[in-house]
């Protein structure tokens, strides 16, 4: 499966991934993250500015036996691969942000840490921001 969401994704000098998106873009990624199925996303085009170095073109969502999902930069893609209950589990975070980042400039960090209970050790560290619809 392959569709577009209307998000952005870009990337700092040293591994943060910053995402993007209104409202419904973040519901129908924490869906799709959420539904077990493995799926390519295209996204909004932007050019990175500082501090941030490059911007995602897509994301790939793949499903594996992992028990935890590994957050990754491949090239020009963002990637979130694991087992599908870890998946589901980042899916209704990033979904529940929609709704709960409605102050401008509210975001949510999400970052492995020894213990963390859906991410891999080695995931890049991730904000995630509300943006209003364009």
């Amino acid at each position: 499966m392959r569709r577009f969401v209307d998000a952005e994704v870009v990337r700092g000098a040293h591994g943060e991934v910053s995402l993007s998106g209104a409202d419904e873009a973040l519901r129908t990624l924490g869906s799709l993250l959420r539904s077990g199925v493995d799926t390519e996303l295209e996204l909004r085009t932007v050019t990175p500015r500082p501090p941030y170095v490059a911007a995602a073109d897509s994301i790939g969502i793949s499903v594996d036996e992992s028990a935890k999902v590994l957050v990754a930069w491949e090239g020009e893609r963002l990637t979130f691969t694991g087992g599908v209950e870890a998946l589901a589990l980042l899916g209704g975070n990033i979904s529940s942000h929609a709704d709960e980042l409605a102050l401008p400039g509210a975001h949510a960090h999400i970052e492995w840490f020894p213990g963390h209970f859906f991410l891999r050790e080695g995931s890049e560290p991730m904000v995630v921001s509300r943006r209003p619809k364009t």
